[in-house]
């Protein structure tokens, strides 16, 4: 104990009186990744500027914290501006950039910069956020699949879920990258054959930035067809051992993160909820419990070559709150909700190796994921089980990517990619109808070969990108074939102005069916497989957008897009496009690839980024999403929501006491004074206190007394400041289509002691609407910035109306001892007595947490 005592005394003057913010970084070719010396790099708003040295490397010190945008230019390369970089006392902020050589040389010009990125193959329907805009987002606490939801074209079906509905797609149709290693999903509690869950599994505090892609998808991302994610990570510091610590309302998660030699840095996270224990205090009849793990390591071996390895990990478990049994509420939910178990993980490597004219890809991963799902009779343990569904899906990865950058501004990738999946499942039913098992085993082997090419032409204002894939695997004769799924693209932008644009897309691509759908199987046959084929999705886009000097952009796009081959229930002769936004699984039934559809609208953007302390984004979508029924008619899809209009607003102060103002100037005063001095002797006081002499001529004049260090000692220490960040997201959208019951149906003993709950009508599909649905969320951010640490208080209020949005339920009709009752009893039609009840009113729901970073 004495000695963890010295220590602490022996390191805390350094801990109290530390330096302030640091940015740091490296300014590279995007060609061969070589250093460019001699590259000058401005903070934006003010006269701060430093020049990269003889490898590329620059650096910022002193920086008060706060949010900061920061250029880097150098004559004969297109200058790029990185915006909101987050700085701290407790870390450096590390920001590398690679700058794209432009096609002629324009002697003494430097092209100025947008924050707004459009690559040659994506021009259209791409967005990227970054961290800051992740962590401050009013109602997102630090989700990013809530986070989207403010850009144009983007829903969800409920506000407690994060089952992404883009350009009126399902929630399955959504692929996800993390530093180019696929993860098949990003949610805790996830929809097996879906993309959605609860909560989200990503610790945003790893991420430096997110692309998303609405279409326009590049030809090396595939098996999609209505959004792509790329996730890209921070490094770890390289200085010393860092830490983040964060407790919010629901859980509580730590960040280590540090170098590991000269050469190797790392991050790694754990996060534990006890939202079980909240919802127990509130007598819910269910206690969720989930925790996830992340890492990633980085070598860098030179300029020419590194490698990293990214990990992520979940642990999920939802379990019954039995003593919550007092009202028929409670009691429905306990009679209906199974058991959950689930575990998955993704961990993947990936080498790079830069060339004088490109780069070099290789990546290996694998995931996997465990799904149980069980439910007791009566909820008793001791007796047997209603259902016992477990199932597995792990996927085996690997992919080459090379891509050059040849002159002339052409640049080519290509590549190739293989994959080994296996998905099995064994379910056991236990039911009135009587006992039956479905084992399955698949394995499957899949193919990709990819290129793409894009070119500028007229001082880059015109820009041609072409691009094509192949996709394959063995399940069956039509998809072992690749040139059944070719899937071409091609984009263009033109630039009418220096700031004006128009842009065009359109491209062919393809998606396999879930693996709960090529798996499903009856009496050991997949009845699947001569029917199935990989959904098709032609894209056509276009638009127009206008970006201004104050980090400004404005953007409309429509969209059109013409669904083929969709899964399509059989027995039920509806859509899967339907279906995805519940928890569970879906896509287990006999299904054919017979299905069409077609989505279409109009997006308007209006975004501010980080401008004197403002920003903000306006978005508003008109949107349409039809899907065939039975008949081959066109009619509106679950997800069929017409009107969003998103606006977020938000403001940043900086904080700082008038007294500390005061010594500031009180030193710069002292310091002149100095410098004036006729004394033989000037002394400059450094950050350690130790005086330095400069010797000078002397002369015959009295000595004047000379100043002790001591006394200007408290003038050196580094300002404690304080940011406030306020913001607000209001959400207006047009009640979404859904299915009445069909009562009758539903109240047949055997269909409600199956499935426990109410059965739709089909004949009369989506043909209601619910009202309109509107929030707004709110979020204040107060942070502390201490020497060496800082300490973050934040209030997240989401749904504040506390809106209903959902629809009303059919439960058991109890008589006054709380059994049901039963009518026609002995007859074929022999039924449980139901009533209906109206939808759970919307929650208001507040999150108090702190962040501390070390």
């Amino acid at each position: 104990m004495k000695l963890y005592i010295i220590i602490f005394l022996f390191y805390f003057p350094a801990f109290i009186f530390a330096q302030t913010g640091t940015i740091k970084g490296k300014i590279s070719e995007l060609q061969g990744n070589q250093g460019i010396p001699f590259t000058s790099v401005a903070i934006e708003g003010t006269t701060i500027g430093v020049t990269s040295d003889i490898d590329g490397n620059y650096i910022f010190t002193d920086l008060e914290p706060g949010i900061y945008n920061i250029t880097a230019s150098f004559l004969g390369y297109k200058s790029k501006t990185i915006t909101e970089i987050q700085v701290t006392n407790s870390k450096p902020a590390i920001i590398d950039f690679y700058l794209e050589e432009m096609s002629e040389q324009l002697n003494e010009i430097v092209v100025k910069a947008s924050p707004f990125k459009k690559p040659a193959e994506s021009p259209v329907s791409l967005q990227t956020i970054g961290t800051a805009e992740i962590q401050r987002n009013p109602g997102g606490n630090r989700d990013i699949s809530k986070v989207v939801r403010a850009l144009p074209g983007v829903t969800s079906a409920s506000s407690f879920r994060n089952d992404l509905l883009i350009r009126g797609g399902g929630p399955s149709e959504n692929r996800f990258y993390l530093d180019d290693i696929e993860i098949p999903n990003i949610n805790h509690f996830a929809t097996q054959g879906s993309s959605g869950g609860p909560n989200g599994l990503i610790n945003v505090d790893f991420i430096r930035e997110v692309d998303f892609f609405s279409s326009a998808f590049p030809a090396n991302r595939g098996n999609t067809m209505s959004s792509v994610f790329n996730f890209k990570q921070k490094n770890g510091r390289d200085d010393r051992i860092g830490f983040t610590a964060t407790l919010g309302t629901s859980d509580i998660a730590g960040t280590l993160e540090g170098p590991i030699g000269k050469k190797t840095t790392f991050l790694f996270s754990i996060r534990q909820s006890y939202l079980q224990f909240l919802f127990d205090v509130l007598e819910l009849p269910f206690l969720p419990t989930y925790n996830d793990i992340q890492f990633k390591v980085r070598t860098r071996f030179d300029e020419k070559n590194e490698f990293y390895i990214v990990a992520l990990g979940a642990c999920d478990r939802f379990k019954l709150n039995l003593d919550a049994n007092d009202t028929e509420v409670q009691r429905f939910q306990l009679n209906r909700l199974p058991v959950y178990f689930q575990w998955n993980y993704t961990i993947g490597a990936v080498y790079k190796h830069y060339t004088e004219i490109g780069r070099l890809m290789f990546v290996a991963s694998r995931n996997m994921l465990n799904n149980n799902i069980y439910k007791h009779i009566d909820n008793d343990e001791s007796k047997d089980r209603i259902i016992d569904y477990q199932s597995q899906e792990s996927e085996n990865k690997f992919r080459l990517e090379h891509k050059l950058n040849f002159a002339k501004n052409f640049t080519f990738n290509y590549g190739a990619g293989y994959e080994f999946s296996r998905y099995t499942n064994l379910t056991k039913i236990n039911g009135s109808s009587g006992y039956s098992e479905i084992t399955t085993k698949l394995p499957l082997h899949k193919y990709a070969i990819f290129l793409q090419a894009s070119k500028k032409f007229f001082s880059e204002r015109l820009v041609f990108a072409t691009g094509v894939r192949l996709d394959g695997n063995n399940y069956n004769e039509d998809m072992l074939n690749p040139l059944n799924q070719v899937s071409p693209r091609f984009s263009v932008s033109f630039t009418i102005l220096p700031r004006l644009t128009i842009n065009a897309n359109t491209g062919l691509y393809y998606q396999l069916p879930s693996y709960t759908t090529l798996g499903y199987q009856e009496n050991d046959t997949l009845v699947n497989k001569n029917r199935l084929k990989y959904t098709r999705s032609f894209h056509v886009v276009g638009g127009i957008a206008y970006s201004t000097k104050t980090n400004t952009k404005f953007s409309i796009e429509g969209y059109y897009k013409i669904y083929d081959n969709y899964p399509f229930l059989i027995d039920d002769q509806i859509s899967l496009a339907n279906f995805g936004a519940d928890f569970g699984v879906i896509g287990d039934a006999p299904i054919s690839s017979t299905g069409k559809g077609r989505t279409y609208g109009l997006e308007v953007l209006i975004q501010q980024r980080l401008y004197k302390g403002f920003y903000g984004i306006l978005a508003y979508t008109l949107g349409w999403s039809e899907f065939t029924d039975g008949s081959g008619e066109y009619i509106p899809s679950a997800w069929d929501s017409r009107h969003i209009i998103n606006l977020a607003l938000g403001k940043t102060f900086n904080i700082m006491n008038k007294s500390i103002r005061e010594k500031r100037n009180e030193k710069k005063m002292k310091r002149n004074e100095l410098k004036n001095n006729e004394n033989e002797n000037i002394y400059i006081f450094r950050r350690d206190f130790t005086p330095k002499i400069h010797n000078t001529i002397k002369k015959d004049k009295p000595k004047t007394k000379k100043i002790k260090p001591q006394k200007i000692k408290t003038l050196e220490r580094p300002l404690i400041t304080q940011t406030l960040d306020i913001g607000t997201n209001l959400r207006l959208q047009t009640g979404l289509p859904y299915t009445p019951f069909d009562e009758d149906k539903s109240a047949l003993t055997d269909n409600w002691n199956r499935y426990r709950q109410g059965l739709l009508d089909y004949s009369q599909l989506n043909t209601l609407r619910l009202g309109l649905n509107y929030s707004i969320d709110l979020r204040i951010d107060y942070k502390w910035f201490f020497p060496k640490w800082s300490f973050n208080l934040y209030l997240d209020i989401q749904n504040i109306p506390g809106v209903i949005t959902g629809t009303s339920s059919l439960i058991l009709d109890e008589d006054v001892n709380g059994n049901p009752q039963i009518e026609n009893f002995g007859m074929p039609n022999q039924s449980y007595k139901l009533k209906e009840i109206d939808p759970i009113p919307g929650t208001i729901i507040p999150t108090l947490g702190i962040i501390v970073q070390y």
